[in-house]
């Protein structure tokens, strides 16, 4: 059986005397069996002396063992407390943190400026009442008196030019001219969008252009969901390109989705069999699928904002339809003809010759189209105030 050290002083002490007296019977024994039986020295003698200097070096070793001992459990008690302590320091620590965090959050939303201004445009004489800045740092200034929007590159030895409206102030309603700008936006492309108030549309101006693209508000003034009345400020998001206008004069807010109400929807069919509004836009020079619930469209016929005579072109479209496989029937306004599409962007002239005329061949602006059960064309001549029919062959 394993000896059992004793774990404390005091123990230590109670068990000392029994624990003396059974090394002396152990030692007593020992030296019976070594010493010769008829020797001549007094063996009792002999072993009590040799029992008290073994008994003195066993008690010396044990208490240098309970020394140790004793040192070690101190020494693990004291790297118990100091764990708990650095423990608890850690949680001290992590919330200090927590606080200093919050702290600083608060710090940092705290700005200051210099109360000192510094004129970076010192000849805006038109009164500025809306900027823009773009991605190299240049400034848009709406002004407002002088019906335009002008570029100043600060620091540049060339002052400002003229991106929107007239250089000379002019105002006016096409699309050459702004009447009281008091809104602007740049996009990533340097292309510049002016609210312009007194002709209640936003126009966009591409970057170097003349002339701008109306991209909201349509027919003149009106409450209709494509018309604005004195439009006061609006906002263009950078991701989507979508508009959002305070429509003042109508008490409400518009949104125009990017290149969805921007090109006039003129004629608009429904197509039942795979969802989507097909849509003719007069100003965006093109027919698209919209499929209902998407944000976007997908491009049919014609260049969006580029108009054209050829196959692949339209000019001011207005109405369309489809019949029952699909193909698309589109009056071509401007180019007074109607265009054929069959699943794809290159159309084919159906009716009229792509002049003005008044004879059966030729038509006159037309503005509207309808197929019946035969597939039999007609035509709304609107310059010539008739109905044509174009019959199947």
């Amino acid at each position: 059986m394993a000896t059992r050290h004793p774990s404390t002083a005091r123990e230590l002490r109670n068990m000392t005397p029994s624990f003396i007296r059974s090394i002396k019977s152990g030692l007593k024994t020992k030296l019976n069996r070594v010493l010769p039986s008829n020797s001549s020295q007094p063996s009792n003698i002999l072993s009590e002396k040799l029992q008290r200097k073994i008994v003195k070096q066993k008690l010396f070793h044990l208490r240098t063992w309970y020394l140790f001992c004793g040192a070690g459990w101190v020494v693990i008690l004291l790297s118990s407390l100091a764990a708990i302590g650095v423990f608890s320091q850690i949680r001290t620590m992590a919330s200090t943190s927590t606080t200093t965090t919050a702290t600083a959050t608060t710090i940092i939303l705290s700005f200051g400026w210099n109360s000192t201004g510094t004129t970076v445009v010192s000849d805006a004489s038109g009164g500025p009442t809306a900027l823009a800045i773009d991605s190299s740092n240049a400034l848009y200034v709406a002004e407002t008196s002088l019906n335009r929007i002008q570029k100043y590159v600060i620091g540049s030895s060339n002052t400002s030019t003229t991106v929107a409206g007239q250089t000379n102030g002019a105002s006016g309603n096409t699309s050459a001219f702004l009447n009281y700008p008091i809104g602007v936006a740049v996009d990533s492309n340097d292309n510049v969008y002016a609210l312009d108030k007194y002709n209640n549309r936003i126009q966009l101006w591409n970057s170097g252009a003349s002339n701008g693209v109306t991209v909201a508000g349509f027919n003149g003034s009106g409450n209709a969901l494509n018309q604005l009345i004195f439009p006061y400020c609006f906002m263009r998001d950078p991701n989507t390109g979508t508009l959002y206008i305070s429509n003042n004069g109508n008490n409400r807010v518009v949104q125009y989705l990017l290149n969805a109400s921007s090109a006039s929807p003129s004629g608009v069919y429904f197509e039942s069999s795979s969802n989507n509004l097909v849509i003719a836009n007069f100003l965006g020079h093109n027919t698209v699928h919209w499929k209902l619930g998407a944000s976007n469209w997908a491009l049919i016929a014609g260049t969006t904002g580029v108009s054209g005579s050829s196959s692949t072109t339209l000019n001011n479209p207005m109405g369309l339809t489809l019949d029952p496989y699909g193909n698309i029937y589109v009056a071509d306004q401007s180019n007074n003809r109607i265009q054929f599409f069959s699943n794809n962007s290159n159309g084919i002239t159906i009716a009229g010759t792509g002049t003005t005329g008044n004879s059966a061949t030729t038509l006159n602006g037309p503005s509207a189209v309808a197929l019946d059960s035969q597939l039999n064309l007609y035509v709304a001549d609107a310059g010539n105030q008739r109905i044509q029919k174009f019959s199947r062959s």
